[in-house]
């Protein structure tokens, strides 16, 4: 071990520190007095063993304050992430007829796509399916409302016609 702390680095932390950045030095000295008087009080008033643990601690949190910094960012990326793919379940939700479900769908290679979208795109469907199958069903009872007895008679032979099959 050197026995020195790279200095330039504390400096560095300290002025992200002081601006508003999201390190801080471990012992809240950057805002009280030069960082080179901090470490000089805080090293020279301990035991030579306490000194070498000051300045490896020093060199070890440094890189540790760059990891959090990475992660913190990754965190906060992975979150709008997760917030546009549940706005997109909220529009797929929503997109429940033919053309409205042709022009706002996105694919399986759509960053916002995920397998709860899917899940959703495929309740919509099942809904637009239905919906379908209801109009057919009210068209066929409009039309055998507003028909003579021949339709009857036509619906009763291919339904005989069926049973026999």
């Amino acid at each position: 071990m050197s026995g020195k702390v790279d200095i330039e680095a504390v400096r560095a932390v300290a002025k992200k520190a002081e601006t508003g950045g999201a390190s801080s030095l471990p012992w809240g000295l950057a805002g009280v007095c030069g960082i080179e008087d901090a470490h000089r009080r805080l090293v020279g008033s301990l035991h030579p063993h306490a000194q070498e643990f000051v300045v490896l601690a020093a060199n070890s949190v440094l890189p540790l304050c760059a990891e959090v910094e990475t992660l913190t960012a990754e965190v906060e990326s992975l979150k709008e992430l997760h917030r546009m793919q549940l706005c997109a379940i909220g529009v797929a939700a929503l997109c429940n007829t033919p053309e409205s479900a042709e022009t706002q769908r996105i694919y399986k290679g759509n960053p916002y796509w995920t397998l709860a979208y899917s899940d959703v795109c495929a309740a919509v469907d099942r809904e637009m399916a239905l919906r379908a199958s209801r109009d057919r069903l009210l068209a066929a009872v409009d039309e055998a409302l507003n028909c003579d007895g021949e339709w009857w008679i036509a619906l009763a032979r291919a339904a005989e016609r069926e049973r026999a099959s």
